[in-house]
């Protein structure tokens, strides 16, 4: 369902959307352009460093009733930040191999798979062992 037919767009508010630096309302109808706002939106663990320590302590990084996927986030995370590297530096390289956020337009419509997943449903980016 698109966000006109929700009718989200026709209750007379003003639409924020998480991720997004700016606390500023997105276009509507239209003026909206998926593909501008997700150059500039913030990926989760960019988001996850924001927070203060005592709620990042509260954030279950592992859990066995995650996928496989979600921890390979994970380890694929740690291992960027012993590295050196920030979480946006690891949003980045995600958006940037898997062809979403600001390299969204170079994912094939024809064969995209969701966020660059092989065949297998593997982010072949991701730490998975």
């Amino acid at each position: 369902m698109s966000r006109r037919e929700s009718g989200i767009e026709n209750i007379g508010v003003d639409i924020y959307l998480g991720g997004v630096r700016e606390l500023v309302p997105v276009a509507t109808g239209d003026d909206f352009n998926y593909n501008e706002v997700a150059k500039n939106m913030m990926g989760r663990f960019e988001q996850y460093e924001f927070l203060p320590k005592v709620l990042r302590d509260l954030c279950i990084r592992r859990s066995t009733a995650w996928s496989g996927r979600e921890i390979a986030y994970w380890r694929t995370y740690e291992k960027f930040v012993s590295e050196g590297k920030t979480g946006r530096d690891f949003d980045l390289y995600c958006a940037k191999h898997g062809s979403y956020g600001p390299w969204r337009h170079e994912a094939d419509p024809e064969t995209y798979m969701y966020r660059g997943r092989n065949k297998y449903g593997k982010l072949p980016y991701l730490i998975y062992k």
